[in-house]
Protein backbone atom coordinates (compact mmCIF):
# COMPACT_ATOMS: atom_id res chain seq x y z
CA UNK A 1 0.00 0.00 0.00
CA UNK A 2 2.86 2.36 0.76
CA UNK A 3 4.06 1.99 -2.83
CA UNK A 4 0.94 3.84 -3.99
CA UNK A 5 1.13 6.61 -1.36
CA UNK A 6 4.03 8.49 -2.97
CA UNK A 7 2.39 8.97 -6.40
CA UNK A 8 -0.88 9.88 -4.71
CA UNK A 9 0.85 12.70 -2.84
CA UNK A 10 2.65 13.97 -5.93
CA UNK A 11 -0.28 13.84 -8.37
CA UNK A 12 -3.12 15.09 -6.20
CA UNK A 13 -3.08 18.88 -5.67
CA UNK A 14 -5.39 18.61 -2.64
CA UNK A 15 -2.69 16.75 -0.71
CA UNK A 16 0.11 18.94 -2.05
CA UNK A 17 -1.40 22.25 -0.93
CA UNK A 18 -0.92 21.41 2.76
CA UNK A 19 2.84 20.98 2.44
CA UNK A 20 5.80 22.97 1.23
CA UNK A 21 7.81 21.55 -1.66
CA UNK A 22 10.54 20.31 0.72
CA UNK A 23 8.02 18.70 3.07
CA UNK A 24 6.29 16.97 0.19
CA UNK A 25 9.61 15.67 -1.14
CA UNK A 26 10.55 14.38 2.31
CA UNK A 27 7.18 12.68 2.74
CA UNK A 28 7.36 11.01 -0.66
CA UNK A 29 10.91 9.86 0.08
CA UNK A 30 9.72 8.47 3.43
CA UNK A 31 6.97 6.40 1.79
CA UNK A 32 9.38 5.02 -0.81
CA UNK A 33 11.90 4.04 1.90
CA UNK A 34 9.22 2.35 4.01
CA UNK A 35 8.07 0.45 0.92
CA UNK A 36 11.68 -0.67 0.31
CA UNK A 37 11.98 -1.87 3.90
CA UNK A 38 8.74 -3.83 3.54
CA UNK A 39 10.04 -5.44 0.37
CA UNK A 40 13.17 -6.46 2.27
CA UNK A 41 11.05 -8.02 4.99
CA UNK A 42 9.14 -9.92 2.32
CA UNK A 43 12.46 -11.31 1.04
CA UNK A 44 13.06 -13.01 4.40
CA UNK A 45 9.74 -14.83 4.16
CA UNK A 46 10.28 -15.65 0.49
CA UNK A 47 13.76 -16.93 1.32
CA UNK A 48 12.41 -19.08 4.15
CA UNK A 49 9.75 -20.52 1.84
CA UNK A 50 12.36 -21.26 -0.84
CA UNK A 51 14.57 -22.96 1.73
CA UNK A 52 11.69 -25.15 2.92
CA UNK A 53 10.62 -25.87 -0.67
CA UNK A 54 14.17 -26.90 -1.51
CA UNK A 55 14.27 -29.26 1.45
CA UNK A 56 10.94 -30.82 0.48
CA UNK A 57 11.99 -31.23 -3.15
CA UNK A 58 15.26 -32.80 -2.02
CA UNK A 59 13.50 -35.24 0.30
CA UNK A 60 10.56 -36.12 -1.95
CA UNK A 61 12.35 -37.91 -4.74
CA UNK A 62 9.71 -36.82 -7.26
CA UNK A 63 11.94 -34.14 -8.71
CA UNK A 64 15.75 -34.36 -9.04
CA UNK A 65 17.59 -33.51 -5.85
CA UNK A 66 19.82 -30.94 -7.51
CA UNK A 67 16.73 -28.76 -8.07
CA UNK A 68 16.01 -28.96 -4.34
CA UNK A 69 19.60 -27.96 -3.61
CA UNK A 70 19.31 -25.01 -6.02
CA UNK A 71 16.08 -23.91 -4.36
CA UNK A 72 17.74 -24.12 -0.95
CA UNK A 73 20.65 -22.01 -2.19
CA UNK A 74 18.16 -19.41 -3.45
CA UNK A 75 16.44 -19.38 -0.06
CA UNK A 76 19.69 -18.80 1.76
CA UNK A 77 20.65 -16.11 -0.78
CA UNK A 78 17.39 -14.19 -0.21
CA UNK A 79 17.83 -14.35 3.56
CA UNK A 80 21.50 -13.30 3.41
CA UNK A 81 20.67 -10.49 0.98
CA UNK A 82 18.05 -9.10 3.35
CA UNK A 83 20.21 -9.30 6.46
CA UNK A 84 23.18 -7.72 4.72
CA UNK A 85 20.88 -5.00 3.43
CA UNK A 86 19.93 -4.16 7.02
CA UNK A 87 23.14 -4.91 8.92
CA UNK A 88 25.86 -4.12 6.38
CA UNK A 89 24.45 -2.27 3.36
CA UNK A 90 27.92 -1.81 1.85
CA UNK A 91 28.26 -5.59 1.49
CA UNK A 92 24.76 -6.23 0.19
CA UNK A 93 25.01 -7.26 -3.43
CA UNK A 94 22.38 -8.14 -6.00
CA UNK A 95 24.74 -10.88 -7.20
CA UNK A 96 23.45 -12.95 -4.29
CA UNK A 97 20.15 -13.24 -6.15
CA UNK A 98 21.66 -14.55 -9.41
CA UNK A 99 20.72 -18.18 -8.61
CA UNK A 100 17.00 -17.27 -8.34
CA UNK A 101 16.13 -16.91 -12.04
CA UNK A 102 18.38 -19.85 -12.89
CA UNK A 103 16.54 -22.07 -10.40
CA UNK A 104 13.13 -20.92 -11.62
CA UNK A 105 14.16 -21.59 -15.21
CA UNK A 106 15.53 -25.06 -14.38
CA UNK A 107 12.40 -26.01 -12.42
CA UNK A 108 10.09 -24.73 -15.17
CA UNK A 109 11.97 -26.58 -17.90
CA UNK A 110 11.99 -29.74 -15.80
CA UNK A 111 8.22 -29.59 -15.22
CA UNK A 112 7.53 -28.90 -18.90
CA UNK A 113 9.91 -31.55 -20.22
CA UNK A 114 9.77 -34.34 -17.66
CA UNK A 115 7.36 -33.57 -14.84
CA UNK A 116 7.06 -35.47 -11.59
CA UNK A 117 8.34 -39.05 -11.34
CA UNK A 118 4.93 -40.76 -11.59
CA UNK A 119 6.24 -44.22 -10.76
CA UNK A 120 7.67 -43.00 -7.48
CA UNK A 121 4.45 -41.09 -6.79
CA UNK A 122 2.28 -44.18 -7.33
CA UNK A 123 4.64 -46.29 -5.23
CA UNK A 124 4.27 -43.90 -2.29
CA UNK A 125 0.50 -43.67 -2.71
CA UNK A 126 0.18 -47.45 -2.58
CA UNK A 127 2.30 -47.53 0.58
CA UNK A 128 0.07 -45.10 2.51
CA UNK A 129 -2.59 -46.87 4.59
CA UNK A 130 -6.21 -45.86 4.00
CA UNK A 131 -7.46 -44.14 7.16
CA UNK A 132 -10.90 -43.24 5.82
CA UNK A 133 -12.43 -46.64 6.60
Amino acid sequence: MLFFCAPLLVRNPVFAQGFTKEQLDALVYFFVRVYAAGAGLFMVFYGSASLIRGYLIYRSGYIPRFIGVLSGIVGVAFIVKNFTLVLAPAYSSDLLLVPAPITILVLTVWFLAKGVDVDKWNERVRGIPDITT
